[in-house]
Order: C-alpha cells, then sequence, then structure tokens
C-alpha cells in the first residue's frame, strides 16, 4: 500500500488547506505584518501563520491550588457575640442640600 500522495499529485491537492480572508485590516497592523514578514524572510502569510501558532502559553482549565488560602481578614465565627459601646462622637456632618426636611 502506497503512503502519501501518488508521484503526479501534491499533498496541497489531495488535502487542501482552507483559506483565511481577511478584510478591513488596518493600516497599521499590514505595515507592521509586512515589515515582520521582509525582517524574517517570510512571506506575509507565513508570517501571518507563525504569530497564529499557538505558544503552549495557556490558561490552565482548573485552578493549580493545592492549600486552602485563608482570606485576608478575619471573619466573626457564628456564635455570641461581644456586645459593642457606644461613644459620644464630635459635631455631626451638615446635611445636603437635597435633602430636604420632609425627607428626614
Amino acid at each position: 500500500m502506497q503512503k502519501g500522495p501518488p508521484p503526479n499529485q501534491s499533498a496541497q491537492e489531495i488535502f487542501p488547506m482552507p483559506d483565511l480572508i481577511l478584510p478591513n485590516v488596518p493600516q497599521e497592523l499590514y505595515d507592521d505584518l509586512k515589515h515582520a514578514a521582509d525582517a524574517n524572510h517570510r512571506s506575509l502569510a507565513e508570517e501571518v501563520l507563525e504569530r497564529l501558532k499557538p505558544t503552549g502559553r495557556h490558561l490552565p482549565d482548573e485552578p493549580l491550588l493545592t492549600e486552602e488560602i485563608p482570606a485576608p481578614c478575619t471573619i466573626p465565627l457564628p456564635g455570641v457575640g461581644k456586645p459593642a459601646k457606644t461613644k459620644l462622637g464630635g459635631q455631626h456632618l451638615p446635611d445636603p442640600h437635597w435633602l430636604s426636611l420632609s425627607d428626614r
């Protein structure tokens, strides 16, 4: 059994790759891609494909927590609480100008 394309056909003829057409590419992005393609001795399409390749860096599917992380503050436990003592304060702040006497 023969593997690969027949000698008179290329792999792209047998397994055609889909085309991707991007209309309305901003000129600045196009110029950046073209400059990078020239600097890397690639065609514009090769440069775009290189940038679209996965880098292997991605967010994990689940958080990588190996231990429980405590809350950054003290949360009161349920049960009997401690009574709070009130203190006399200083002068009260003035009422806002939009608050009328009937709203109090």
